[in-house]
């Protein structure tokens, strides 16, 4: 792998000369990190709380596949509807006030549920009026998710030093997937199959009850002490850059991104390859269930899959992370292997899955956790490197909610097509075989520069010009 350096940028010499406020790294940017990752497990469980036990759901409510798979689609739909908005308001006012509105936003979504255990709206007038409390509860999961979803690189990048930004990226994007997991691990536990209807609708209605307080104390916390950005900046680079409650133009960000520039065009680049990879893998996460139940899989082995795919995920996302910041200039390297990799274990899985060729649940397994662990791998990179690209004339969280738009598209898409009368489900499994070595290409010929990174790492003594290209490319 060559690594080619680049002239100096002149804007961010200056800025970087201009600056006199101390850097310092502060203890309080671990619980800035642990209250946010609190906020997205829980938005992730409680969007993430029917298809797991679509079962129990069906026989007690009487919602088919169709059904509930467009209760997770609701979500995703409006927070593609508000990520706009809300990425614009993080820019304009910074942190705070839009993580405390996210976090009253998910307290709203359960809240709503528990409407149903109230006697006389719940079971008493069936399920019509049920499901439109749930679709109101998943818009305000929606509308909550608009942070989760795209904000965890804004944050490493006012709170973390250089050498930590990809890490915290990776542990806070962590977080999603963990209540993903707890979706899978918890529901068809608390609520197991075996149970009468009434038993099993009071086991429903405790978890309404247990997401709606946590959610309520995650909003204290938040409203007790989550600035927008520490008294002292990290690292260069955050110390001469807006934070988002001054100066600044009122979606401004996103004006630069559609106006034609290079910086904007490299970064809707970027958030295609981002949304093929992980858009398309979320919305075929989400209804694995319903995917493997044609297979003969059990309600209670999906949920042991669907936990370790995202647990794995986890794992990855923090691996790559860790790597990233011990080997500068080198995501572009780590995402092609992830992917390449990813690519090996998918088509080993539909092969399985689909009778082509033999094994036992041990292939079933082995394929499928790899396959989750190498997808998920890549992710929090590509969040880092979306501020790469963007740095200095693009806000950050104007430029991270990009790749949220992108996934949450490609999402809503996949669902929305997941259900089609006569469909069988195989088609999602060749699907992601097919999405891999398109990334690939893509991530090929994507030109990765850090001029971020190199503008950080200058600034503390190391010799490294502004721009650093990794594994070639030309765009």
């Amino acid at each position: 792998m060559e690594l080619r350096y680049f002239s100096s940028d002149i804007e961010i010499r200056d800025q970087m000369a201009s600056t006199e406020r101390s850097i310092r790294e502060l203890v309080a940017r671990w619980w800035v990190l642990c209250i946010f990752s609190l906020l997205a497990i829980v938005q992730a469980a409680s969007w993430n709380i029917y298809g797991p036990i679509s079962g129990t759901i069906t026989e007690i409510y009487g919602w088919d596949d169709n059904t509930i798979s467009w209760l997770a689609n609701t979500a995703n739909i409006s927070l593609f509807v508000a990520l706009p908005f809300m990425s614009a308001a993080i820019d304009y006012f910074g942190l705070r006030p839009t993580i405390l509105l996210a976090s009253v936003f998910l307290t709203l979504c359960t809240i709503i549920r528990c409407v149903e255990t109230i006697p006389g709206i719940g079971m008493d007038s069936k399920a019509k009026s049920t499901l439109a409390v749930t679709f109101i509860s998943m818009i305000f999961n929606g509308l909550s998710g608009t942070l989760v979803n795209f904000i965890a690189p804004v944050i490493s990048f006012f709170w973390f030093p250089a050498e930590q930004r990809a890490l915290s990226t990776g542990l806070m994007s962590a977080a999603a997937p963990i209540g993903v997991a707890a979706g899978f691990l918890v529901g068809p536990r608390v609520v197991p199959i075996d149970l009468d209807q009434e038993e099993k609708l009071f086991r429903i209605h405790a978890i309404y009850w247990g997401e709606a307080l946590i959610s309520i104390v995650i909003m204290i916390s938040i409203v007790i002490y989550f600035p927008s950005k520490p008294d002292s900046p990290p690292t260069h680079s955050a110390a001469t850059r807006q934070d988002g409650t001054e100066k600044l133009e009122l979606g401004g960000g996103y004006k630069k991104i559609v106006s034609g520039s290079r910086e904007g065009l490299r970064l809707l680049y970027l958030a295609l390859i981002f949304g093929l990879m992980n858009g398309i893998y979320a919305g075929w996460l989400a209804v694995l269930n319903q995917n493997l139940h044609r297979y003969g899989i059990s309600q209670s082995d999906t949920s042991w899959l669907g936990t370790g795919l995202v647990l794995v995920g986890c794992l990855g996302g923090i691996v790559s992370g860790f790597l990233a910041d011990r080997l500068a200039g080198k995501m572009k390297t780590i995402i092609l292997i992830s992917q390449g990799l990813a690519w090996v274990f998918f088509t080993w899985f539909t092969l399985y899955i689909s009778n082509y060729i033999s094994g036992g649940r041990v292939t079933l397994f082995v394929s499928l956790l790899f396959a989750g662990l190498l997808v998920s791998t890549p992710l929090p990179l590509f969040m880092e490197l979306s501020l790469e690209t963007a740095y200095p004339s693009i806000e950050e969280g104007s430029a991270a909610s990009v790749l949220s738009l992108s996934s949450t598209l490609l999402q809503i898409l996949f669902l929305a097509n997941a259900f089609t009368p006569d469909s069988d489900l195989s088609w999602m499994n060749w699907l992601m075989i097919a999405t891999m070595p398109v990334c690939m290409l893509l991530t090929i010929v994507f030109q990765a520069k850090y001029p971020r990174l190199g503008a950080d790492l200058e600034a503390k003594g190391t010799k490294m010009n502004i721009f650093v290209v990794d594994s070639g490319g030309w765009f």
